[in-house]
């Protein structure tokens, strides 16, 4: 039997705590802009909800993991951190029923806190099955696993922070299909990173099946409309329109860096190319947030 320090050690090995909380944006960002206005009735929701999130995304990694496992055996050994790496310390079996524990959680405590947000988040749970599980895995499906994972699930997830405090309304939908472009636009490089795992385990994602410099390709233009799509937004009055530098300096990073990566091929870094784009979205998510906070206390 594992020891109480080697399970603890699997939150170091097998939770991708840095996944999580780049996913956590989400509906932290939809939170901030239905925000009410300071009050220790909206901070107890917002923590509440937040702790809920992180037991929803746990659950979706490790299903994800459990999936990948599935269909590859090689793949818990090949990356750093997989929830399967170590089945000495948590099995298969004992993997799946956290899992579905931390659903249960997520999903109990949706329901309590805000009904919208229950809806929202069952809607979330169904698009991760039919992403993750291996016998439907839409995630070996081209176009339609970035149409409902990354699309749709980014997009979801904003909406279910807005719903925390306010009704959704046009412009909430019109705001959360910006994060669904720029969730898609970053997916496709991490179809590039993982080509040749993918590729080991039959999985047909879109770079296996349109080549990778296409993809590539495909995930700048979609960087740059989602900038100008921001722009436009805030142009139009359904952002604040202090936030068109935000959107402005975005277009204007991505048309440099189209510009740049013109040549990209198969075979060429990716991480580099990775590195600049979350650095880019963690800096402007974070200067949203608070500009958000700010406008509001």
């Amino acid at each position: 039997m594992a020891s109480l320090a080697s399970r603890l050690a699997f939150l170091r090995w097998g939770v991708r705590g840095f996944d999580i909380l780049v996913l956590l944006a989400y509906p932290t960002l939809g939170a901030a802009f239905a925000w009410p206005g300071w009050g220790t009735e909206a901070a107890v929701r917002f923590v509440i909800f937040s702790v809920l999130n992180i037991c929803l995304l746990t659950f979706i990694y490790l299903l994800n993991d459990w999936s990948d496992a599935r269909l590859n055996p090689e793949e818990p050994q090949q990356r750093k951190v997989q929830a399967l790496k170590h089945p000495e310390v948590m099995s298969e079996r004992q993997v799946l029923g956290l899992a579905f524990a931390l659903l249960g959680i997520a999903l109990l405590g949706f329901f309590f806190l805000s009904r919208p947000v229950f809806i929202i988040g069952v809607a979330i749970t169904f698009i991760t099955l039919i992403y993750s599980h291996p016998r439907i895995y839409c995630k070996g499906v081209p176009v339609l696993s970035t149409l409902t994972h990354h699309l749709a699930f980014a997009s979801l997830y904003f909406l279910a922070g807005w719903a925390l405090f306010q009704p959704l309304s046009p412009p909430a939908v019109e705001i959360s299909l910006y994060w669904g472009l720029v969730l898609s636009a970053g997916h496709f490089s991490n179809e590039i990173e993982d080509f040749q795992n993918d590729a080991r385990a039959g999985i047909r994602t879109n770079a296996i099946a349109f080549g990778q410099r296409l993809v590539f390709r495909l995930g700048l233009a979609l960087f740059l409309l989602a900038s100008l799509y921001f722009l436009g937004l805030a142009w139009a009055g359904i952002l604040p329109r202090s936030f068109a530098w935000i959107g402005a300096g975005l277009a204007g990073a991505w048309a440099i860096q189209t510009f740049r990566y013109r040549h990209w091929k198969a075979g060429d870094p990716i991480r580099p190319f990775r590195s600049f784009y979350r650095a880019a979205y963690a800096l402007t998510s974070f200067l949203i947030f608070f500009l958000l906070l700010w406008q509001k206390r």
